[in-house]
């Protein structure tokens, strides 16, 4: 195929149908009865379906012509009818709202709109134009042959090179969108400059799953496979088992992609190493992968195939590159692409650009920036740290309706791109969008990408964005409910909580947020997955209002008395100050973690007198109309029974094989009545190294014919109790357990256990400890197994030391508490021993890796008896819990619960 500079685009498309007649143009893989197959359009076939098309939507030199459906060969074919006419193609969105589609094509007055598919349902009552309605399935003339291609070469127009050939909608993530002219001189400069990288080889087959609407795919899957010689394959549905097939059968070279498509590979890659074990995980996050990164850049591309067989199997064993663009992607995941031997090549665009500025090609990439402007592009960075570009792809103007403009470009021709960036040693590094920027009130400006990015990338959230709130940075967290329901685990709120603590820790202090808010619905985004960013504010508004608004009906009024009766119910269980309504998530907006639930298991089955099987409520569910589905249907088929609480079935059932393992087999002496040898000794140590390095206040212990007597915080002496005993206290920091451990004397040391956050004590190098220091580790997402296995030690004549906050405070103040603990001392009535922990905050903050010197004191209470606890409800014990410490605390480290 020759390639003399063709002067528009239907002329380098007719050029090739003509040279090389039999050479399949592109493909559409369709399904059929469940099976895939591929539908290949060759130069005859091809010029036979624009010849038809021109018939169809009759266009004339000059016009404008909407043209809206999914992508595929008749949406290249249909625009090519277009072009070929010398009209202009007005690119829209198919899955656009009429109401808005009608809005564009009476703003740009289209003379008609060509409809693929049945894309848009109707355009009646929204515009008055003419529809024309063209389907994928239109039969083709087999029998023309070449003669097919001689009348499409009569019937086109010659247009000229400066005519706008594409009028396309800018994303719009800021606001409206205006209309962006593409001439055929802007898009054919972008083809040629990108023919110089030899990225697109002749025959290469590119997977063409991105809508053509867009510029960055109409580049990709248009204009350069159709001009250079490639072949887009296009898929039926963005499914991942389809997506598979094509990669698998389809030889697959080139995958233009957007992040938000990486991203998905990118997770579902990293499950699969992690499920692989912590052994064969370490080995390939770090050997393999720098190896094969480092390698793949010195000349051995096919040490990844080697080093991730089964990895390049997915991709297809003729998959040269993946690309990116639309949006920034993170830096961190194309090193794990390159890590498994992914070339995935970024690059850098706008529409007014037709898009193509920088690229990274694989012979000379870097990763964290956007590559090498294209030969022809020129490129500069303003005083003000903004790209500039320059050149004959650079649209001049915006169309803001048919005839009003706007320009775009400066006096000299410099087109402000609204980025930020860095041209160093020739590549294109982006750090931001300047008109994203956030302004605080006192005039400060931070960029929310820069923000984003300190996130810990974590399969259990999908989205994070960050805008203001009151002039106030804050955060918008989207979890990835699937995966929470996968892993077992109900606590959103606090592992999300812990997340977000994680990420202002590692922010400087001007770009602190002020708080987060959790979004179920996905964040709203353009086709290409950018952020609409003017939206967020609002969004956090609607949320933040909605936890204070009372307005709402709460409850349908047409509910049974069984599900007025469950209502009332939860909403005794629960202590936010709005009603609940039926569409909340139980985990999200009323904060029911596995704890919560339990409770409200027992509160249900106390309401209801009989006995609920635990699953019923305990797993699975997600809104309050979920709960009262359950609840129906569980007490339409009950039969009348024994009021039989949680006290009489959960706790006294055997312990599973799992919960036996949780069991802390501690080495005691030989009269199993102290610590043995080694602990005693580690234990003077630790108690020493409290006393000295912290300057531990820790009260002091007596042994005497009535049981041990310690001192208590006012200096008064007490009996430590001498069967079972649970010990609560407040929790500042990692130092807590080690503290009170140091505090007590070996024999009651020996006979206690602690209740550990099973993250840390399930760590491999932490596991071993937790026998010699007595501890059960604490699933937040499955809390009741420790809480049945904690009964155990209990019934053994045991006592437990807890921390019923759940975690470390974030302030140094006690927060509430978290009702297990409660439900413990519900079903295992015991002396309560309250400690005051103050000091071990300061002494091991959160964003400190190792504690500092800091005076600490631990504050004894009074043992409180089972008598002298409620026995009411679970809530009240657990506030009457959280006084007892509550008030052991100075008033700067106290709450009011």
């Amino acid at each position: 195929m020759t390639m003399d500079r063709p002067q528009t685009l239907f002329e380098g498309f007719f050029r090739r149908i003509k040279e090389e007649p039999g050479d399949v143009l592109g493909v559409d893989v369709v399904q059929k009865d469940g099976q895939l197959f591929p539908v290949a359009y060759d130069g005859r076939m091809a010029s036979a379906r624009v010849g038809q098309l021109m018939d169809q939507i009759r266009v004339d030199p000059g016009m404008v012509v909407g043209l809206t459906g999914p992508p595929g060969m008749t949406w290249i074919l249909a625009a090519m009818a277009i072009l070929g006419r010398g009209a202009t193609v007005m690119a829209i969105d198919h899955l656009m709202p009429p109401a808005e589609m009608g809005f564009h094509l009476k703003n740009f007055e289209a003379d008609r709109m060509v409809v693929i598919s049945q894309a848009v349902s109707s355009l009646t009552g929204v515009w008055g134009g003419e529809v024309v309605s063209v389907s994928t399935e239109s039969p083709l003339s087999s029998g023309e042959g070449d003669a097919a291609i001689n009348a499409l070469g009569k019937r086109c127009v010659q247009g000229k090179t400066d005519d706008v050939a594409f009028l396309l909608m800018t994303s719009g993530t800021t606001g409206n969108a205006k209309g962006v002219p593409l001439t055929h001189k802007n898009i054919l400069s972008d083809v040629f400059s990108f023919e110089k990288l030899h990225v697109y080889r002749k025959g290469d087959k590119v997977l063409g799953m991105l809508p053509l609407h867009h510029a960055y795919p109409a580049m990709g899957l248009f204009h350069l496979p159709i001009l250079l010689g490639a072949v887009p394959v296009f898929v039926p549905d963005n499914h991942p088992k389809t997506i598979a097939w094509c990669l698998s059968n389809q030889n697959i070279a080139l995958f233009p992609g957007v992040p938000a498509i990486w991203e998905g590979f990118h997770q579902k890659l990293m499950e699969g190493v992690r499920q692989k074990g912590t052994i064969k995980e370490f080995v390939a996050k770090k050997i393999l992968a720098p190896m094969v990164r480092n390698l793949s850049r010195t000349g051995f591309p096919s040490i990844g195939k080697m080093a991730f067989p089964a990895v390049h199997a997915r991709f297809g064993q003729s998959l040269r590159a993946l690309s990116s663009g639309g949006a920034p992607l993170d830096r961190a995941i194309i090193e794990d692409f390159m890590g498994f031997g992914l070339m995935l090549l970024e690059g850098y665009g706008l529409t007014e650009t037709s898009p193509v500025v920088s690229f990274n090609i694989p012979e000379a990439f870097r990763i964290g920036s956007v590559g090498r402007p294209l030969d022809g592009v020129s490129v500069r960075i303003s005083e003000a740290g903004e790209v500039q570009v320059k050149g004959e792809n650079v649209a001049t103007s915006y169309w803001l309706d048919r005839y009003r403009r706007e320009s775009l470009v400066d006096q000299d021709g410099w087109f402000s791109t609204g980025d930020r960036g860095d041209l160093s040693d020739g590549y294109l590094t982006l750090t931001g969008r300047l008109k994203e920027l956030l302004v605080l009130p006192n005039g400060k400006k931070i960029q929310p990408e820069a923000i984003e990015s300190r996130w810990i990338s974590d399969p259990l959230v999908s989205e994070i964005a960050v805008t203001l709130r009151k002039g106030v940075p804050w955060l918008l967290v989207r979890p990835d409910i699937e995966s929470f329901q996968r892993s077992g685990r109900t606590n959103i709120v606090p592992i999300v909580t812990d997340m977000f603590n994680l990420m202002q820790q590692s922010l400087p202090s001007h770009s602190r947020l002020g708080g987060f808010s959790i979004v179920r619905d996905p964040l709203p985004r353009t086709r290409l997955m950018k952020l609409k960013r003017y939206l967020l504010p609002e969004i956090v508004e609607e949320l933040e209002s909605e936890k204070q608004n009372e307005g709402k009906e709460p409850l349908p009024k047409d509910v049974d008395p069984i599900e007025q009766k469950t209502f009332t119910i939860l909403n005794e269980v629960l202590t936010i100050k709005r009603p609940v309504r039926m569409e909340d998530h139980l985990e999200i907006d009323l904060g029911l973690d596995s704890l919560g639930r339990l409770e409200l298991v027992s509160a249900l089955e106390e309401g209801f007198g009989a006995r609920i099987p635990e699953d019923a409520l305990l797993n699975n569910l997600l809104t309050v109309k979920d709960l009262m589905v359950a609840v129906s249907l569980w007490a339409n088929g009950l039969k009348v029974a024994e009021k039989k609480t949680l006290e009489g079935h959960y706790w006294e059932t055997p312990l599973t094989e799992k919960e036996l393992a949780e069991v802390p087999h501690r080495p005691l002496s030989p009269d199993g009545q102290s610590l043995s040898s080694g602990l005693k000794a580690f234990h003077l140590f630790l108690r020493g190294t409290s006393s000295i390095f912290f300057r531990a206040n820790l009260p002091r212990f007596e042994k005497t014919d009535k049981g041990w007597i310690y001192e208590t915080f006012n200096g008064e002496k007490a009996i430590w109790p001498d069967g079972p005993f649970v010990i609560v206290a407040n929790h500042g920091s990692y130092l807590d357990g080690f503290l009170i451990s140091a505090a007590l004397p070996d024999e009651i040391l020996s006979r206690t256990v602690l209740l550990g956050f099973s993250p840390i004590f399930d760590h491999p190098r932490i596991h071993p400890l937790k026998d010699p220091f007595g501890v059960i580790s604490i699933d937040p997402d499955k809390a009741s197994s420790a809480l049945r296995v904690s009964y155990r030690m209990l019934e053994e004549g045991k006592g437990i030391l807890v921390f019923p906050e759940g975690d470390r405070s974030h302030d140094g103040k006690i927060k509430m508490f978290r009702p297990g603990t409660a439900h413990l001392l519900g079903a295992f009535p015991c002396p309560v021993i309250p400690v005051g922990i103050i000091g071990s905050f300061e002494a091991y903050p959160r964003n400190k890796r190792f504690p500092v010197p800091r005076k600490i004191t631990l504050r004894f209470g009074f043992p409180v008896s089972p008598e002298d606890l409620s026995r009411e409800s679970t809530s009240r014990l657990n506030l009457e819990l959280f006084s007892l410490v509550n008030n052991l605390l100075p008033e700067n480290m106290q709450s009011e619960g």
